[in-house]
């Protein structure tokens, strides 16, 4: 019988890098296809796209990762001007840490970002582009790679030059300030140098020339960079540089910062990255203004010079609210920062991470991050996992997922092994993490462009939606053909179930199969049928479209597990089949192996939903208390013990619960006070009881308050 070891989980593995960069760049496209960019169009990102090797973390600076990870070294990576024209932001992760960066392009292009990294890691990269599907693709982290000029402003040929404008430039990675001088970087005007002063930013990354005075009106002038100019590690540019470009009158002076998010809401221990935006007064984004961030009470929440804010205040306190400021040019904007627990409306529970939804749509997620599937700001130094596949970065309290990308509200969330699905109050499905079958997808990824959903439902490494029109699509892995399309063929666009039947509901399992319910009340089920899980009267083979579940009972909802599953009547009645090793088929039997037929659980309870794990189930009844049964090492059962049960048993405490679901071998359930609460295995910090939760096996058998919730 198949069982999922929590220490021995298998990471998604990719196509090895043997060179610096892939020779494909692929983008996603709908229908089913993957398109492929023109080589042209490819070979111009790889020959622009800029990686440094690893430089040390104490000549990089503390800024560099905003003190967010322990590092030794980072890489920094750059990408010219007008190399993307219609990208919007990038994502760069690192696979075997799962820490993520993103960051908006400025025209086409983007300014070097930090992210730690030694000689031979994988990083995965994404590129988000207005109306067209992303560009994906690795890179491998160089042993050396000379400095660069990524960009300079003005740029070439530039002709509306302010006059009091200092021109500056962008390095691929910190420079030696010693090799920046008024001879390595000038000003000509009529082959005559300019008289001023060169300074290095403190990042390392910028030089700016300032004039003794003002730039002449409607003058040619020439910004030349030779390679005088070294990086810390004393390598010289690769090559010299001369721009010229026209000054006019008039700077366009800065008319607008707003700040993203512009509110928010986290709970003590966690943190979000911010974004200025900072416009003139036709509304053009301007680039290249220095940013200055601030506090209006560092007691509540700080920010740092990247813009990313962590909440100071302590547990147990009143909510409390402090004015994150961004100022450039003397024009600000204003985030108001609440700190404090949240009032949480819903929760999912995934394999090792869990995440919930606010009445208003906001997302926050906790637990394990390995795949960039929490949707948040490279983690804290404290929180790492330590188990046989390495060191895996986690988040121990709820955090906002995604606060500083202008994402819609979210009415559902979908978890998968390390991704993470949400519905969107337009009916889009995005989903984020390692998005199966794709290995290297870290960021948001909008599923099936142009169709509108109602639901969405993940298991371990694949996802399926119902359509508004009663129909199913599904993506991802399909060995046991789970995606229900005819095939075990992989899919990284959704592929239309098979069947032509009219779906209410349809439900991914834990493993490799996937149930629905239709119209009629009728329950169909297709993937791996091995120990009878499909429910139609015998076990094996697999099904790769969907076969009716045999009984003749009328269904309202249905809840695959690993290898068995557990439909809800239409009289609230509990039916369930597959394998009963452990008690999971709730009948008062337990041992056997293969039950391929409806069973009834016993106890004579009504319930108004189902949740099933890998070896257990729950349901939540009418009179909102929580029941479970089946495999129970791990506490997962709820009732104080770690025994299994082949009958339903009450989950300890008095709690009444508006919903509850079952990850993989934890639950948690949101109590009619808006409390969350969560029991079971805690591998991955997935239950958010706080601390610096190691990969652990130890039982929570009874309910536990997520930190943060209310």
């Amino acid at each position: 019988m198949r069982r999922r070891q929590p220490h021995n989980r298998s990471l998604p593995t990719g196509t090895a890098a043997t060179g610096l960069l892939v020779l494909t760049l692929l983008a996603g496209c709908t229908g089913g296809e993957t398109g492929l960019l023109d080589p042209e169009g490819a070979r111009t990102i790889q020959q622009a796209l800029v990686v440094s090797e690893p430089v040390p973390l104490a000549q990089s600076g503390p800024q560099a990762v905003s003190g967010a990870i322990a590092a030794d070294s980072v890489a920094w990576v750059s990408l010219p001007p007008g190399t993307v024209p219609d990208g919007e932001w990038v994502s760069v992760n690192h696979r075997g840490t799962g820490a993520v960066r993103t960051a908006f392009l400025i025209d086409g292009g983007l300014d070097p970002i930090a992210i730690p990294a030694a000689v031979g890691d994988t990083l995965d990269i994404v590129i988000q582009r207005v109306s067209l599907p992303p560009l994906q693709f690795f890179i491998v982290v160089p042993p050396w790679i000379p400095p660069i000029i990524v960009r300079t402003d003005p740029p070439k040929r530039k002709i509306d030059v302010p006059l009091t404008f200092a021109p500056y430039v962008v390095f691929s990675e910190p420079m030696d300030a010693r090799t920046i001088t008024t001879a390595s970087v000038q000003l000509l005007r009529g082959g005559q140098v300019v008289p001023g002063s060169v300074t290095l930013a403190a990042d390392g990354i910028r030089a700016y020339f300032e004039p003794d005075a003002k730039l002449r009106d409607t003058t040619e002038y020439v910004l030349r960079i030779t390679t005088d100019v070294a990086d810390r590690a004393g390598d010289r540019l690769e090559a010299a540089l001369e721009v010229e470009f026209t000054t006019e009158l008039g700077p366009p002076p800065v008319a607008a910062v707003s700040v993203r998010p512009d509110t928010a809401t986290i709970v003590p221990g966690s943190w979000l990255e911010m974004a200025a935006i900072v416009t003139d007064s036709t509304g053009t984004v301007l680039t290249g203004r220095e940013v200055t961030w601030t506090s209006s009470d560092k007691t509540i929440a700080d920010v740092g010079s990247s813009g990313l804010a962590w909440a100071s205040g302590g547990w147990g306190g009143p909510r409390q609210t402090a004015t994150i400021t961004a100022t450039v040019e003397g024009v600000s904007g204003t985030a108001e920062i609440t700190v404090g627990s949240i009032a949480f409306a819903s929760v999912t529970a995934g394999i090792y991470h869990t995440c919930a939804l606010t009445a208003d749509g906001r997302a926050y997620c906790w637990g394990s991050n390995w795949g960039g599937h929490l949707g948040i700001a490279p983690v804290e130094a404290g929180c790492m996992l330590q188990n046989n596949e390495g060191d895996k970065s986690c988040a121990v309290v709820p955090h906002m997922v995604w606060p500083g990308l202008r994402l819609p509200h979210f009415t559902e969330l979908a978890l998968g092994n390390s991704f993470t699905c949400a519905l969107d109050t337009s009916s889009a499905v995005y989903c984020w993490g390692v998005v199966p079958p794709e290995p290297s997808l870290r960021a948001p990824l909008r599923m099936g462009e142009g169709i509108s959903f109602t639901s969405v439902s993940a298991g371990e490494r694949y996802a399926c939606a119902l359509t508004v029109t009663g129909s199913v699509y599904c993506w991802g892995s399909n060995a046991s053909g789970q995606l229900g399309d005819g095939t075990r063929t992989d899919r990284d666009d959704p592929v239309l179930v098979l069947g032509g039947l009219t779906f209410t509901e349809v439900s991914a399992g834990k493993w490799r199969h996937t149930c629905g319910v239709t119209a009629e009340g009728n329950a169909y089920c297709w993937g791996s049928n091995s120990l009878g899980e499909l429910g139609n009267g015998q076990s094996g083979p697999d099904q790769l479209a969907p076969v009716a579940v045999t009984g003749g009972l009328r269904y309202t909802a249905l809840a695959p597990g690993q290898s068995h599953t557990c439909g809800l009547t239409s009289t609230g009645s509990a039916y369930c089949w597959g394998s009963n090793a452990l008690g999971e088929l709730g009948n008062g039997e337990s041992g056997t192996i293969v039950n391929p037929a409806p069973v009834a659980v016993t106890g004579d309870l009504s319930f108004v939903s189902l949740s099933s794990g890998d070896d257990f189930s729950c349901g939540l009844t009418t009179t909102g208390k929580a029941f479970c049964w089946g495999a129970n090492k791990f506490g997962q059962l709820g009732n104080g013990n770690t025994r299994n049960s082949d009958t339903p048993t009450a989950v300890s405490g008095s709690f009444t619960f508006t919903s509850i679901s079952v990850g993989a071998m934890h639950v948690c359930g949101r109590a009619s006070n808006s409390g969350l609460y969560c029991w079971g295995m805690n591998a991955g910090a997935a239950l958010g009881i706080g601390g610096s939760s190691l990969w652990t096996d130890d039982p929570t058998a009874s309910p536990v308050l997520v930190l943060g919730s209310r």
